[in-house]
């Protein structure tokens, strides 16, 4: 075999090798004995061999991506931090079917590869604080590095004519995604995980959010540096 052709195939035969063994306590979620028990597993099971597969087939094309780029295979083969990470990552995985809490796991396995800022004990506890997290923490810890990620015009325009200046955050997010206006109180739930965890320095959504006169939006600096470290561990890192 060719070094082309056993490089291309490495990640999807290896991948699995690492992260199968560690997904079958996943399925154990369930301590049920007898009729109970089988009844559970012939619901569950189809769907979680699906998430399974789709994972291994997700993680194996981001691997063979990476490989490209650091083309030594011994950099993963070798790396005991990578699979400790994406291990722990890939139990998470199995349990959420939300698409971007699953990349932002992706993310986090293919950074343990190169983030060589990040200690390994601060990698784990970021995979730990993911587990806990759902994809809106994910998404407003984007919104408040970036507010103009939502990648929507907001215009704070009111139909008298007048024009809010300076609104905050709490405006900004419910003019962004309206069906959250009806959930103040979970927002702010979020928002207080957020400042908990030390990854963001204010626990309310009241701050202000300035537009210039291109409608692009801006606020103070909202993420601590241990905030910025976890959104960059679990964003895809452009080449």
């Amino acid at each position: 075999m060719s070094d082309d052709n056993s490089k291309s195939s490495y990640p999807k035969k290896k991948i699995r090798d690492y992260i199968l063994p560690a997904l079958k306590p996943a399925i154990a979620f369930f301590p049920l004995g007898g009729t109970v028990n089988e009844l559970l597993s012939s619901l569950i099971q189809p769907q979680l061999d699906k998430r399974k597969d789709e994972w291994c087939e997700y993680i194996g094309e981001a691997l063979k991506n990476a490989i490209e780029r650091i083309g030594k295979l011994e950099d993963i083969t070798s790396n005991e931090n990578f699979v400790d990470v994406a291990i722990q990552a890939s139990r998470i995985a199995l349990t959420t079917s939300a698409a971007e809490k699953r990349e932002a796991l992706k993310n986090a396995i293919i950074n343990s590869l190169s983030t060589l800022s990040l200690d390994q004990f601060k990698q784990r506890t970021f995979i730990s604080l993911l587990d806990q997290f759902n994809e809106f923490h994910i998404l407003f810890l984007k919104i408040l590095d970036n507010p103009n990620i939502t990648g929507k015009t907001i215009s704070f325009r009111e139909p008298n004519g007048s024009y809010l200046l300076n609104p905050s955050f709490k405006q900004f997010i419910f003019k962004a995604y309206p069906e959250l206006n009806k959930h103040g109180e979970f927002c702010s739930l979020i928002i207080n995980d957020l400042f908990n965890k030390n990854l963001i320095c204010v626990k309310d959504l009241l701050f202000p959010v300035i537009e210039n006169d291109k409608n692009i939006f801006s606020c103070v600096k909202i993420l601590t540096d241990l905030g910025s470290d976890f959104l960059h561990f679990i964003s895809e890192q452009k080449q």
